[in-house]
């Protein structure tokens, strides 16, 4: 099988950030890569990098604070990370695209949607102002918004939480990016409508063979979605796999402790309880000469403080930052 080269290629990523309590060591030399058509989870607890890595990429951190030490990210061959902001304007949107958490945050709340959606697409597809428009009735309408050509009069406050997500999502579909990263886009929603922006991410994929990069703290969202998982820890990758594999091989203690703390269909509340990781992540002020997870960590060994290890191959395509394997509680 040959290896195909990737969209996006991440090399020794390594992002701080300088505050008035000393350096945040936010992302700590990580590499990971996404292939055309792909889509890939970025998973962890609140804080352990995800956003970050994805934002510094895009120049959207700001620097200073913000500092990137070291890394390449290429896109297509192109390190974005060398890019001037007018060159990465261009690429956003057009080439990558980007969805946050919260629409709110995204849409500016006195202006129609109509105003939002046409002025992006007017912006990269050098169209006019009634061309954008039909452009915008048309994507509404693919992600399920009725009466598309009514609602566009609207502001982003007349449009539920649900519906907002979908119209940020019609607006970077019609921008036909290359890759779409998703911010954690159904963390502030019910669970309904959670299915149903998840539904359209799948529809999205089988149609356009977009590449994404989901990034959630919802495992349940990775095994519906994802084909790769990357599982982060305080600003490092612990382990990386097909999500087959991450599910039913894992081979990091802390992916088996995250899986473990997530309810199960059937389980027993009388004579179960529910997992939890003891402890606390470690502070991003200080790095620790060892892994991150130790003190937290039931197979820990003296190796575990001293030195850090690094993310090595355990399988084909699967990769792990652990000096034990866990299948048999042997050191590596």
């Amino acid at each position: 099988m040959i290896k195909q080269t990737p969209l996006l290629e991440i090399k020794n990523l390594t992002v701080q950030f300088h505050t008035a309590d000393g350096i945040v060591h936010a992302i700590n030399d990580i590499s990971y890569y996404v292939n055309k058509g792909e889509t890939v989870a970025i998973v962890g607890e609140s804080g352990c990098g995800k956003s970050v890595s994805v934002m510094s990429i895009l120049g959207l951190i700001p620097q200073p604070p913000g500092e990137i030490l070291h890394g390449e990210a290429l896109y297509k061959g192109q390190n974005l990370l060398s890019m001037s902001e007018d060159e990465l304007l261009a690429f956003r949107g057009q080439e990558i695209g980007l969805i946050f958490q919260d629409p709110m945050t995204s849409l500016n709340p006195t202006l129609t949607m109509e105003k939002q959606l046409t002025e992006a697409i007017i912006k990269h597809k050098e169209v006019n102002k009634r061309a954008a428009r039909q452009i915008a009735i048309e994507y509404l309408g693919k992600v399920g918004i009725t009466d598309a050509e009514q609602r566009l009069k609207n502001y982003p406050h007349q449009f539920s939480g649900g519906m907002r997500q979908r119209a940020m999502i019609a607006m970077m579909l019609a921008l036909n990016p290359m890759l779409l990263i998703a911010d954690e886009p159904t963390t502030a929603l019910d669970v309904t409508i959670q299915a149903q922006i998840i539904d359209l991410a799948k529809k999205i994929k089988e149609e356009t063979q977009m590449s994404m990069i989901w990034i959630t703290h919802d495992l349940g969202v990775v095994a519906e979605l994802a084909e790769r998982v990357i599982v982060m820890y305080a600003g490092e990758i612990m382990e990386e796999a097909d999500v087959i594999s991450l599910f039913h091989s894992t081979r990091h203690p802390y992916t088996m402790a995250l899986l473990q703390s997530l309810p199960r269909v059937d389980f027993r509340r009388d004579t179960e309880r529910l997992q939890s990781i003891p402890g606390s992540p470690p502070s991003c002020y200080n790095v620790q000469p060892g892994c991150p997870f130790a003190n937290r960590c039931s197979f820990v060994i003296d190796k575990c403080w001293e030195k850090k290890p690094p993310l090595l191959a355990v399988a084909q395509e699967h990769r792990a930052a652990c000096w034990i394997d866990v299948t048999t509680g042997e050191p590596r």
